[in-house]
């Protein structure tokens, strides 16, 4: 047992008993829980709280944004056979696409538009004190592809749709060249899901995540997106490199190719919608570990500066 004994005031993370006067490599009296837990220096509740602020809102619009289009789907779905009931076949038969296609179009501009306003608010820059210590993330690539992420989705299946329209006459150069911007749009955005959900495992790994299951499967599943971001990265585009080697060297005339073009454009529609999908997941299974972490720092800016920053520097380091 250490004889460094915490000696302020501080609740513990699990259940809020005052730990003062105990020995910070002991478990806590009430719960059990590690004491170095709550002492931890790395805490998202001891960071700056404009930038945890910022941090919540970003959670917040980016598992709000696959929320929209996917809500209006199912409506759309459930309610437009009974408005066919009441509406007059004339208005059906010259507007009932436009009627039907308007308020999907509507949704996934506003799900775009914050899913953007998520990325901006995103910690990317190492500068922020949100970030490991002693850990770089910068990575201004990944949030420039993030504010092109709802682009390229647009750009990815137009033409993966392009190639599903056209029969078996058309010219194969033309479903190459397609193909390749799909294969492109799709590389561009694993890159973004990536270094996003690497740096959520890592933000993640600095809070309580409580009785949140979901938090607790997010960081699994994210710790291996973070170890393997690399390989999975390499081998979509090896994948995607064999692919286009084969329709760069097909016979133009080769009806078989044509129909690998279609299944590759399936298969790449479905990829393309799933990697922003991915994102949103992740920052909703964030979301109760970062809301939990942003009220005890708000507890803690109850304080006075002075108060406040003499209980962190009072803090142990952090354990390793």
């Amino acid at each position: 047992m250490s004889d460094d004994r915490l000696q302020r005031e501080l609740p513990c993370v699990n259940c809020a008993y005052d730990l003062r006067g105990l020995a910070t490599d002991g478990p806590c009296p009430e719960c059990g829980k590690p004491i170095a837990a709550t002492w931890n220096r790395d805490l998202l509740r001891f960071a700056d709280i404009a930038q945890l602020r910022r941090l919540v809102r970003s959670m917040e619009l980016l598992s709000t944004s696959a929320k929209v289009p996917f809500l209006t789907m199912a409506a759309e779905f459930v309610l437009w056979p009974a408005l066919l009931q009441v509406m007059n076949p004339g208005f059906v038969n010259r507007w009932g696409g436009v009627t039907m296609a308007a308020p999907l179009l509507i949704a996934f501009a506003i799900g775009a538009a914050l899913y953007l306003a998520g990325i901006h608010r995103f910690p990317y820059d190492d500068t922020s004190e949100l970030h490991e210590q002693g850990k770089s993330h910068r990575d201004h690539r990944a949030r420039v592809i993030g504010y092109a992420a709802p682009f390229l989705v647009i750009a990815g299946l137009a033409g993966c749709l392009w190639i599903l329209n056209q029969n078996a006459a058309t010219a194969l150069q033309q479903a190459k060249a397609f193909i390749l911007m799909a294969n492109v749009c799709f590389l561009l955005l694993m890159y973004h899901v990536l270094t996003t959900c690497r740096i959520m495992y890592h933000l993640a790994q600095r809070g309580h995540t409580g009785s949140h299951k979901k938090t607790r499967d997010m960081l699994r599943t994210s710790e291996f997106v973070c170890r393997k971001s690399g390989p999975i990265l390499a081998a979509v585009a090896l994948m995607a490199a064999v692919i286009m080697v084969v329709f760069m060297y097909a016979a133009p005339s080769s009806i078989y190719v044509l129909k690998w073009a279609y299944i590759h454009a399936i298969v790449t529609i479905g990829a393309i919608i799933l990697t922003p999908l991915t994102v949103s997941g992740f920052a909703l299974s964030l979301k109760p570990m970062v809301r939990h972490e942003y009220q005890k720092a708000r507890l803690l800016s109850l304080l006075s500066p002075q108060h406040r920053g003499t209980l962190i520097e009072s803090l142990p380091l952090s354990p390793p």
